[in-house]
């Protein structure tokens, strides 16, 4: 469905005369915030290779052009000057109150875990032990936030081409809270997208199992960029005397 088509079933919803096109605009792109507040969706998945440098600890997600960062995945390093590097899984994200207290500030190693400081202006990572011992390559798999198309006529996103009704649903319940402020109404439309009642059949349960049925990348194959396997990074933390 284009994203025109959308706005137009909400407007139809809510009342073609309750609702402004600033408004409805908003609305919708709200909508699709909503949903993926509820969960990790398989269209949010993206990944990331860049660089880490030794002895610095702390990156912003922003140099790794990850202002759009909901939440992690699977973090894995390789030694950056490898022709066929064997890649270790960064646990985390842990708590930095948890981890901080098994290193001392000149700790080095390669990085065992991670930690995410997100009470900032600019949320980073923090490795540890803090200091990497040589420069690595990383790979990162997350989940982002996503965008619907700024041009109307488009259906180039997941949740327009397979899952419109979904955002017709959260969109029209944030048509009826701003607009005609009747949060009743509003409950109605997001209870057709996600329900307490377990026997009713909501587009939530239709996204979820779709996702569970469809071949995803394997969360821990062992395969970033390279054939070798991964290391279990708590045991080769505990060998270098972490934790």
């Amino acid at each position: 469905m284009k994203l025109y088509e959308v706005r137009d079933v909400v407007r139809e919803h809510v009342g073609r005369d309750k609702i402004s096109e600033p408004v409805l605009d908003w609305c919708v792109r709200r909508g699709l915030r909503e949903i993926e507040k509820h969960d990790n969706f398989y269209w949010m998945e993206a990944n990331r290779v860049f660089n880490l440098l030794e002895d610095q600890q702390e990156y912003a997600l922003a140099d790794f052009g990850l202002d759009d960062f909901k939440s992690s995945e699977w973090l894995a390093t390789s030694d950056r000057s490898a022709t066929d590097p064997q890649w270790l899984e960064v646990i985390g994200p842990e708590m930095i109150a948890d981890t901080k207290p098994n290193f001392s500030e000149t700790d080095s190693g390669q990085p065992a875990f991670f930690t995410l400081r997100e009470d900032v202006d600019s949320p980073s990572i923090l490795l540890w032990p803090p200091l990497p011992d040589q420069d690595y390559r990383a790979q990162w798999f997350y989940y982002r936030w996503t965008e619907l198309p700024t041009d109307a006529r488009s259906e180039s996103h997941e949740v327009l081409r397979r899952w419109p009704e979904a955002l017709i649903y959260l969109a029209t319940e944030q048509a009826m809270l701003v607009s005609t402020k009747d949060p009743e109404a509003g409950m109605f439309w997001k209870a057709l997208f996600i329900n307490a009642n377990p026997q009713i059949n909501t587009e939530y349960k239709r996204i979820k199992m779709y996702q569970k049925e469809r071949k995803s990348r394997p969360r821990h194959d062992g395969r970033p960029s390279s054939g070798n396997t991964i290391l279990p990074a708590r045991a080769a933390a505990a060998a270098k005397g972490f934790f």
